[in-house]
């Protein structure tokens, strides 16, 4: 089996059904660890999000996440998967590179501009994507644009340096990967690199708690089951499996299915319990 995150597509047939998280209403609380305070429903954090970054309208920059194949993921998407736990510094878009015009031409169009200092592809990121940095010319926000070269979206987020950055915002909604983890605040450490230490120091400073053997994620060892349950990293896992978490924005099904194709991915670390 690979072990490479490239975002393949899963066969449907054979694969192990887990437990479906995805959520109805947002209100009811995708993980409980949200203080009840801030449950109020996926489509107003959002908006309360670009709204931090000074954007009036939801519905244009959702239709241009779709017209673009773009995705909100990094810290801004794991804020509105614990909404109330941090505040995001920036906000990062990531897009095809047939996209990667549009969504310039749309922040330009709402008084964002590009960074004339900053190199594109300067190193920010251990997989060598090229990075865009637009700052706002009214009060201070910053967007990165990442232009990933995946054939999905899902091959480079199971990338990331770690499981609990590991989810992402589209048109449809809200959609977290290691949804069991990261409700604790825990996550898996996949890339282990100077620049990822910059990153774990980052959410360690927020309260998370980032481990590099999978032991230490699983209060049962009993209950481990390697190569197929979904807390073991050498499990290949799939866009559809039950494992999941989906909050759809308002007006859209519950079916994750019925945006996605069954894109799968399994996380380049070897499982602790196999060792």
């Amino acid at each position: 089996m690979s072990r490479k995150s490239e975002g393949n597509i899963c066969e449907g047939s054979g694969k192990v059904k887990y437990r479906r998280y995805c959520i109805h209403a947002y209100h009811t609380a995708l993980f409980t660890a949200v203080p009840p305070e801030h449950l109020e429903g996926l489509d107003g954090e959002f908006e309360r999000l670009l709204q931090s970054f000074h954007f009036e309208s939801a519905s244009s920059f959702l239709d241009i996440l779709l017209s673009s194949g773009a995705v909100i993921s990094g810290s801004a998407a794991l804020a509105l998967a614990l909404p109330g736990v941090f505040v995001p510094r920036d906000l990062d878009i990531y897009v095809p590179s047939y996209g990667a015009a549009m969504v310039i031409v749309y922040l330009e169009n709402h008084n964002y501009k590009l960074d004339p200092v900053y190199t594109p592809g300067a190193g920010q990121y251990d997989n060598g994507a090229v990075v865009f940095k637009m700052f706002h010319l009214g009060p201070p926000a910053e967007i990165n644009i990442i232009i990933f070269r995946e054939e999905h979206f899902v091959g480079h987020i199971a990338g990331f340096h770690s499981t609990i950055v590991m989810n992402y915002v589209s048109w449809y909604g809200l959609v977290c990967l290691y949804p069991e983890w990261t409700q604790k605040k825990k996550g898996l450490i996949v890339v282990d690199t100077i620049i990822s230490k910059a990153s774990f120091k980052k959410y360690e400073e927020r309260g998370f708690t980032l481990v590099r053997d999978n032991r230490k994620l699983t209060d049962n060892m009993d209950a481990h089951f390697c190569t197929i349950g979904s807390e073991c990293p050498e499990t290949e896992r799939c866009l559809h499996d039950e494992e999941c978490a989906f909050v759809p924005f308002e007006g859209h099904t519950s079916r994750l299915e019925a945006f996605e194709r069954p894109i799968t991915w399994t996380l380049p670390v070897k499982c602790g319990y196999g060792t």
